[in-house]
């Protein structure tokens, strides 16, 4: 072996294509698992873009006064971490690129720039090359097509998802008011009822509306961030509103909506994965190794259980706080009542069921609540910054005195 080829500046570009050649496949690892693989990304680098965007938004959505502004500025928050992520990812293959031009070429570190990016944008402006320098180039300008390929594609499933779930909140607010509200959804669908028939809430249908929630949000945690167009409507204030009334028609109605128990169970197991699997970008932080602990175990509730029924199945995290005080409860069964609903006779066991189911999912709706900052809707827990909740026009208050 001739030593003395070994020059520093050969050694220099064996680094450097090297180091190239790591950025530029990480890179493109964390471009596919961010937008092509359907699970959470574990990706350091998506994960501080993110991080970033997250931090910027909200520090400026601190300043503002009211909850109009703040849901303004933290309404851009999804699409601006989309575009950060991809400014990440040009400039990381970049880097990677022009390392990997300077490498089998004799050009300056600025000149492998110059080409890396002509190339990676497609813009085409190249002098004379070798044929080395050709296969790098060849490289980078497919990089360039194919990142611009997955982002739409990216962009495509990330709007059919966000339409998909906000169509079904649209048709809810008719019943839940906005925000949502679980004793709202019940008085509306009484007073909506032909003659005096029971509120006919069929729960089943939101049963594929809570699944579908889970799996989209699983699949793409940037829709998380993707507000409604009316800052009083968020989905997880429609998920704990109808949560609220399903369990509202077990414990305290006299006749059970249809559906209601499978829709607790669904959706209490579809926030408390979301939650735990910090699908949700944490405020002023971010979690570069991820989670790795399995999702927490959902036992039976056996009281709860027995005094439903022998083949009810009520996820219980073991939380004992149901998120409201007796009193918030029993004014919201004169309102129930006051709409023509009929309760059962034993208002204190109703109670003391229904705080045993709500406690099974209010703190980790409240924890996410609090996170995507959404309208502070009666019984959906604090913000931060402080917000006074918000009600919906109450249909009692329409009914003649």
């Amino acid at each position: 072996m001739n030593t003395a080829a070994l020059t520093p500046q050969l050694v220099l570009q064996v680094a450097a294509g090297m180091v190239g050649a790591t950025i530029f496949l990480a890179t493109v690892a964390a471009l596919v698992s961010t937008m092509l693989v359907p699970r959470p990304t574990r990706s350091r680098l998506t994960q501080l873009a993110n991080w970033i965007t997250s931090l910027v938004l909200h520090w400026i959505a601190d300043r503002k006064s009211t909850f109009a502004d703040r849901d303004r500025v933290l309404s851009v928050l999804g699409p601006a971490s989309i575009l950060v992520q991809l400014l990440v990812f040009f400039a990381a293959l970049l880097v990677g690129l022009s390392l990997l031009v300077y490498a089998v070429s004799q050009l300056s570190f600025e000149e492998s720039v110059y080409q890396a990016g002509s190339t990676l944008t497609t813009l085409g402006i190249v002098a004379d090359v070798s044929p080395a320098q050709v296969i790098v180039l060849f490289i980078s300008a497919l990089t360039g097509l194919v990142v611009v390929a997955i982002l739409v594609g990216y962009l495509l499933t990330l709007y059919a998802a966000f339409g998909a779930r906000e169509a079904a909140i649209v048709k809810l607010s008719l019943l839940s008011g906005e925000p949502a509200w679980g004793p709202e959804l019940l008085m509306r669908s009484r007073l909506l009822a032909v003659g005096n028939q029971a509120p006919l809430i069929d729960f089943d249908v939101w049963v594929d509306w809570a699944a579908d929630v889970r799996m989209a949000h699983t699949i793409n945690p940037l829709l998380n961030h993707f507000r409604s167009g009316n800052p009083h409507r968020h989905w997880v204030n429609s998920m704990l509103a109808l949560l609220d009334g399903a369990a509202l028609s077990v414990t305290t109605l006299d006749v059970v909506s249809p559906g209601a128990l499978r829709f607790l169970a669904e959706g209490t197991q579809t926030l408390h994965l979301l939650e735990h699997n910090r699908l949700i970008h944490a405020r002023n932080r971010v979690d570069f190794a991820g989670s790795s602990s399995q999702p927490p175990t959902l036992t039976i509730n056996g009281p709860v259980l027995t005094a439903i029924t022998k083949d009810a199945m009520i996820p219980h995290p073991g939380s004992t706080d149901p998120g409201i005080a007796q009193d918030e409860f029993n004014s919201a069964c004169q309102q129930l009542q006051a709409a023509g609903l009929v309760l059962k006779a034993d208002r204190e066991a109703s109670w003391r069921e229904f705080s045993a189911i709500r406690a099974t999912y209010a703190e980790p709706a409240f924890i996410i609540a609090s996170w995507l900052y959404a309208a502070r809707a009666p019984w959906s827990g604090s913000r931060n910054p402080d917000t006074p909740v918000v009600w919906p026009h109450l249909a009692v208050d329409q009914l003649p005195q």
